[in-house]
């Protein structure tokens, strides 16, 4: 507003020269020079005012879509996006969701580098935990070995290892809360922790080449067309097509 003042101001100046030289004989010599001055003001001042005018409605278009993006986040539940999911500290996660589905394709390395906060988890009552892992037997571990550059002999004995890995934990912390372990028909398409208050999903690469892959959390924002509700959803059908290869139990 402070620049609108001023460019109205130059216009009005610029007027007030105009009648200014009007009011001054021609034959004067400051006529010719206060006349160009006026129509300097008058001319730079409205176009500045339509230079300004224009820079605004631009703000004001790109606002809107800023604003656009916010609301579709909201909705979405979209809370963070991280370029690389090994720096995402999982820790106060695992530990603090009283219900953790997760679901991998193997997850030896994921868990071995977890096992303290597994540990945690596993020493609390109330909690309740679920693995999601390729079937050993299943059609995709063939091709999940020839991605990731091992033997299907090394590939099914990483997923076996992983989930004895799991039980051992969870039995040297007495057993506590309920934990199960699938064996999905399928493959995943992508790494999903879903937690109580929200999910974290994170990308596989489509080359054989390892890189960093992006994580992604959403909130559950208990809108049931949120990406929260879309990933509940998915885990519901995904626990009924699956098989159940160990079942702790009710909540000791």
């Amino acid at each position: 507003m402070k620049t609108y003042a001023i460019l109205v101001s130059i216009i009005v100046i610029g007027l007030i020269l105009s009648l200014v030289s009007n009011a001054i004989s021609s034959d004067h010599w400051t006529h010719p020079w206060i006349l160009q001055l006026a129509a300097i003001l008058v001319i730079g001042g409205g176009l500045g005012i339509i230079d300004k005018s224009l820079l605004f409605n631009d703000f004001l278009n790109k606002t809107r879509t800023l604003f656009k993006i916010h609301e579709s986040a909201t909705d979405l539940g979209l809370k963070e996006i991280s370029r690389n999911a090994q720096d995402y500290p999982f820790s106060d996660f695992i530990k603090e969701s009283k219900s953790l589905s997760i679901v991998m394709n193997d997850g030896r390395t994921w868990i071995s580098s977890r096992l303290y906060d597994l540990s945690y988890r596993f020493n609390q009552k109330d909690k309740i935990t679920e693995f999601f892992l390729p079937n050993p037997e299943g059609d995709f571990i063939r091709i999940l070995a020839k991605k990731t550059n091992y033997t299907e002999k090394e590939q099914i004995n990483k997923i076996i290892e992983t989930k004895k890995r799991i039980i051992e934990e969870y039995v040297a912390r007495g057993k506590k809360g309920i934990l199960k372990i699938y064996y999905i028909p399928n493959y995943p398409t992508h790494s999903v922790f879903f937690g109580s208050t929200k999910a974290i999903i994170t990308l596989y690469s489509i080359p054989r080449t390892r890189q960093a892959v992006p994580l992604f959390i959403f909130n559950n924002n208990n809108i049931d067309d949120s990406l929260y509700g879309f990933v509940q959803q998915d885990i519901k059908i995904l626990r009924k097509e699956s098989e159940c290869v160990y079942n702790s139990g009710d909540i000791s």
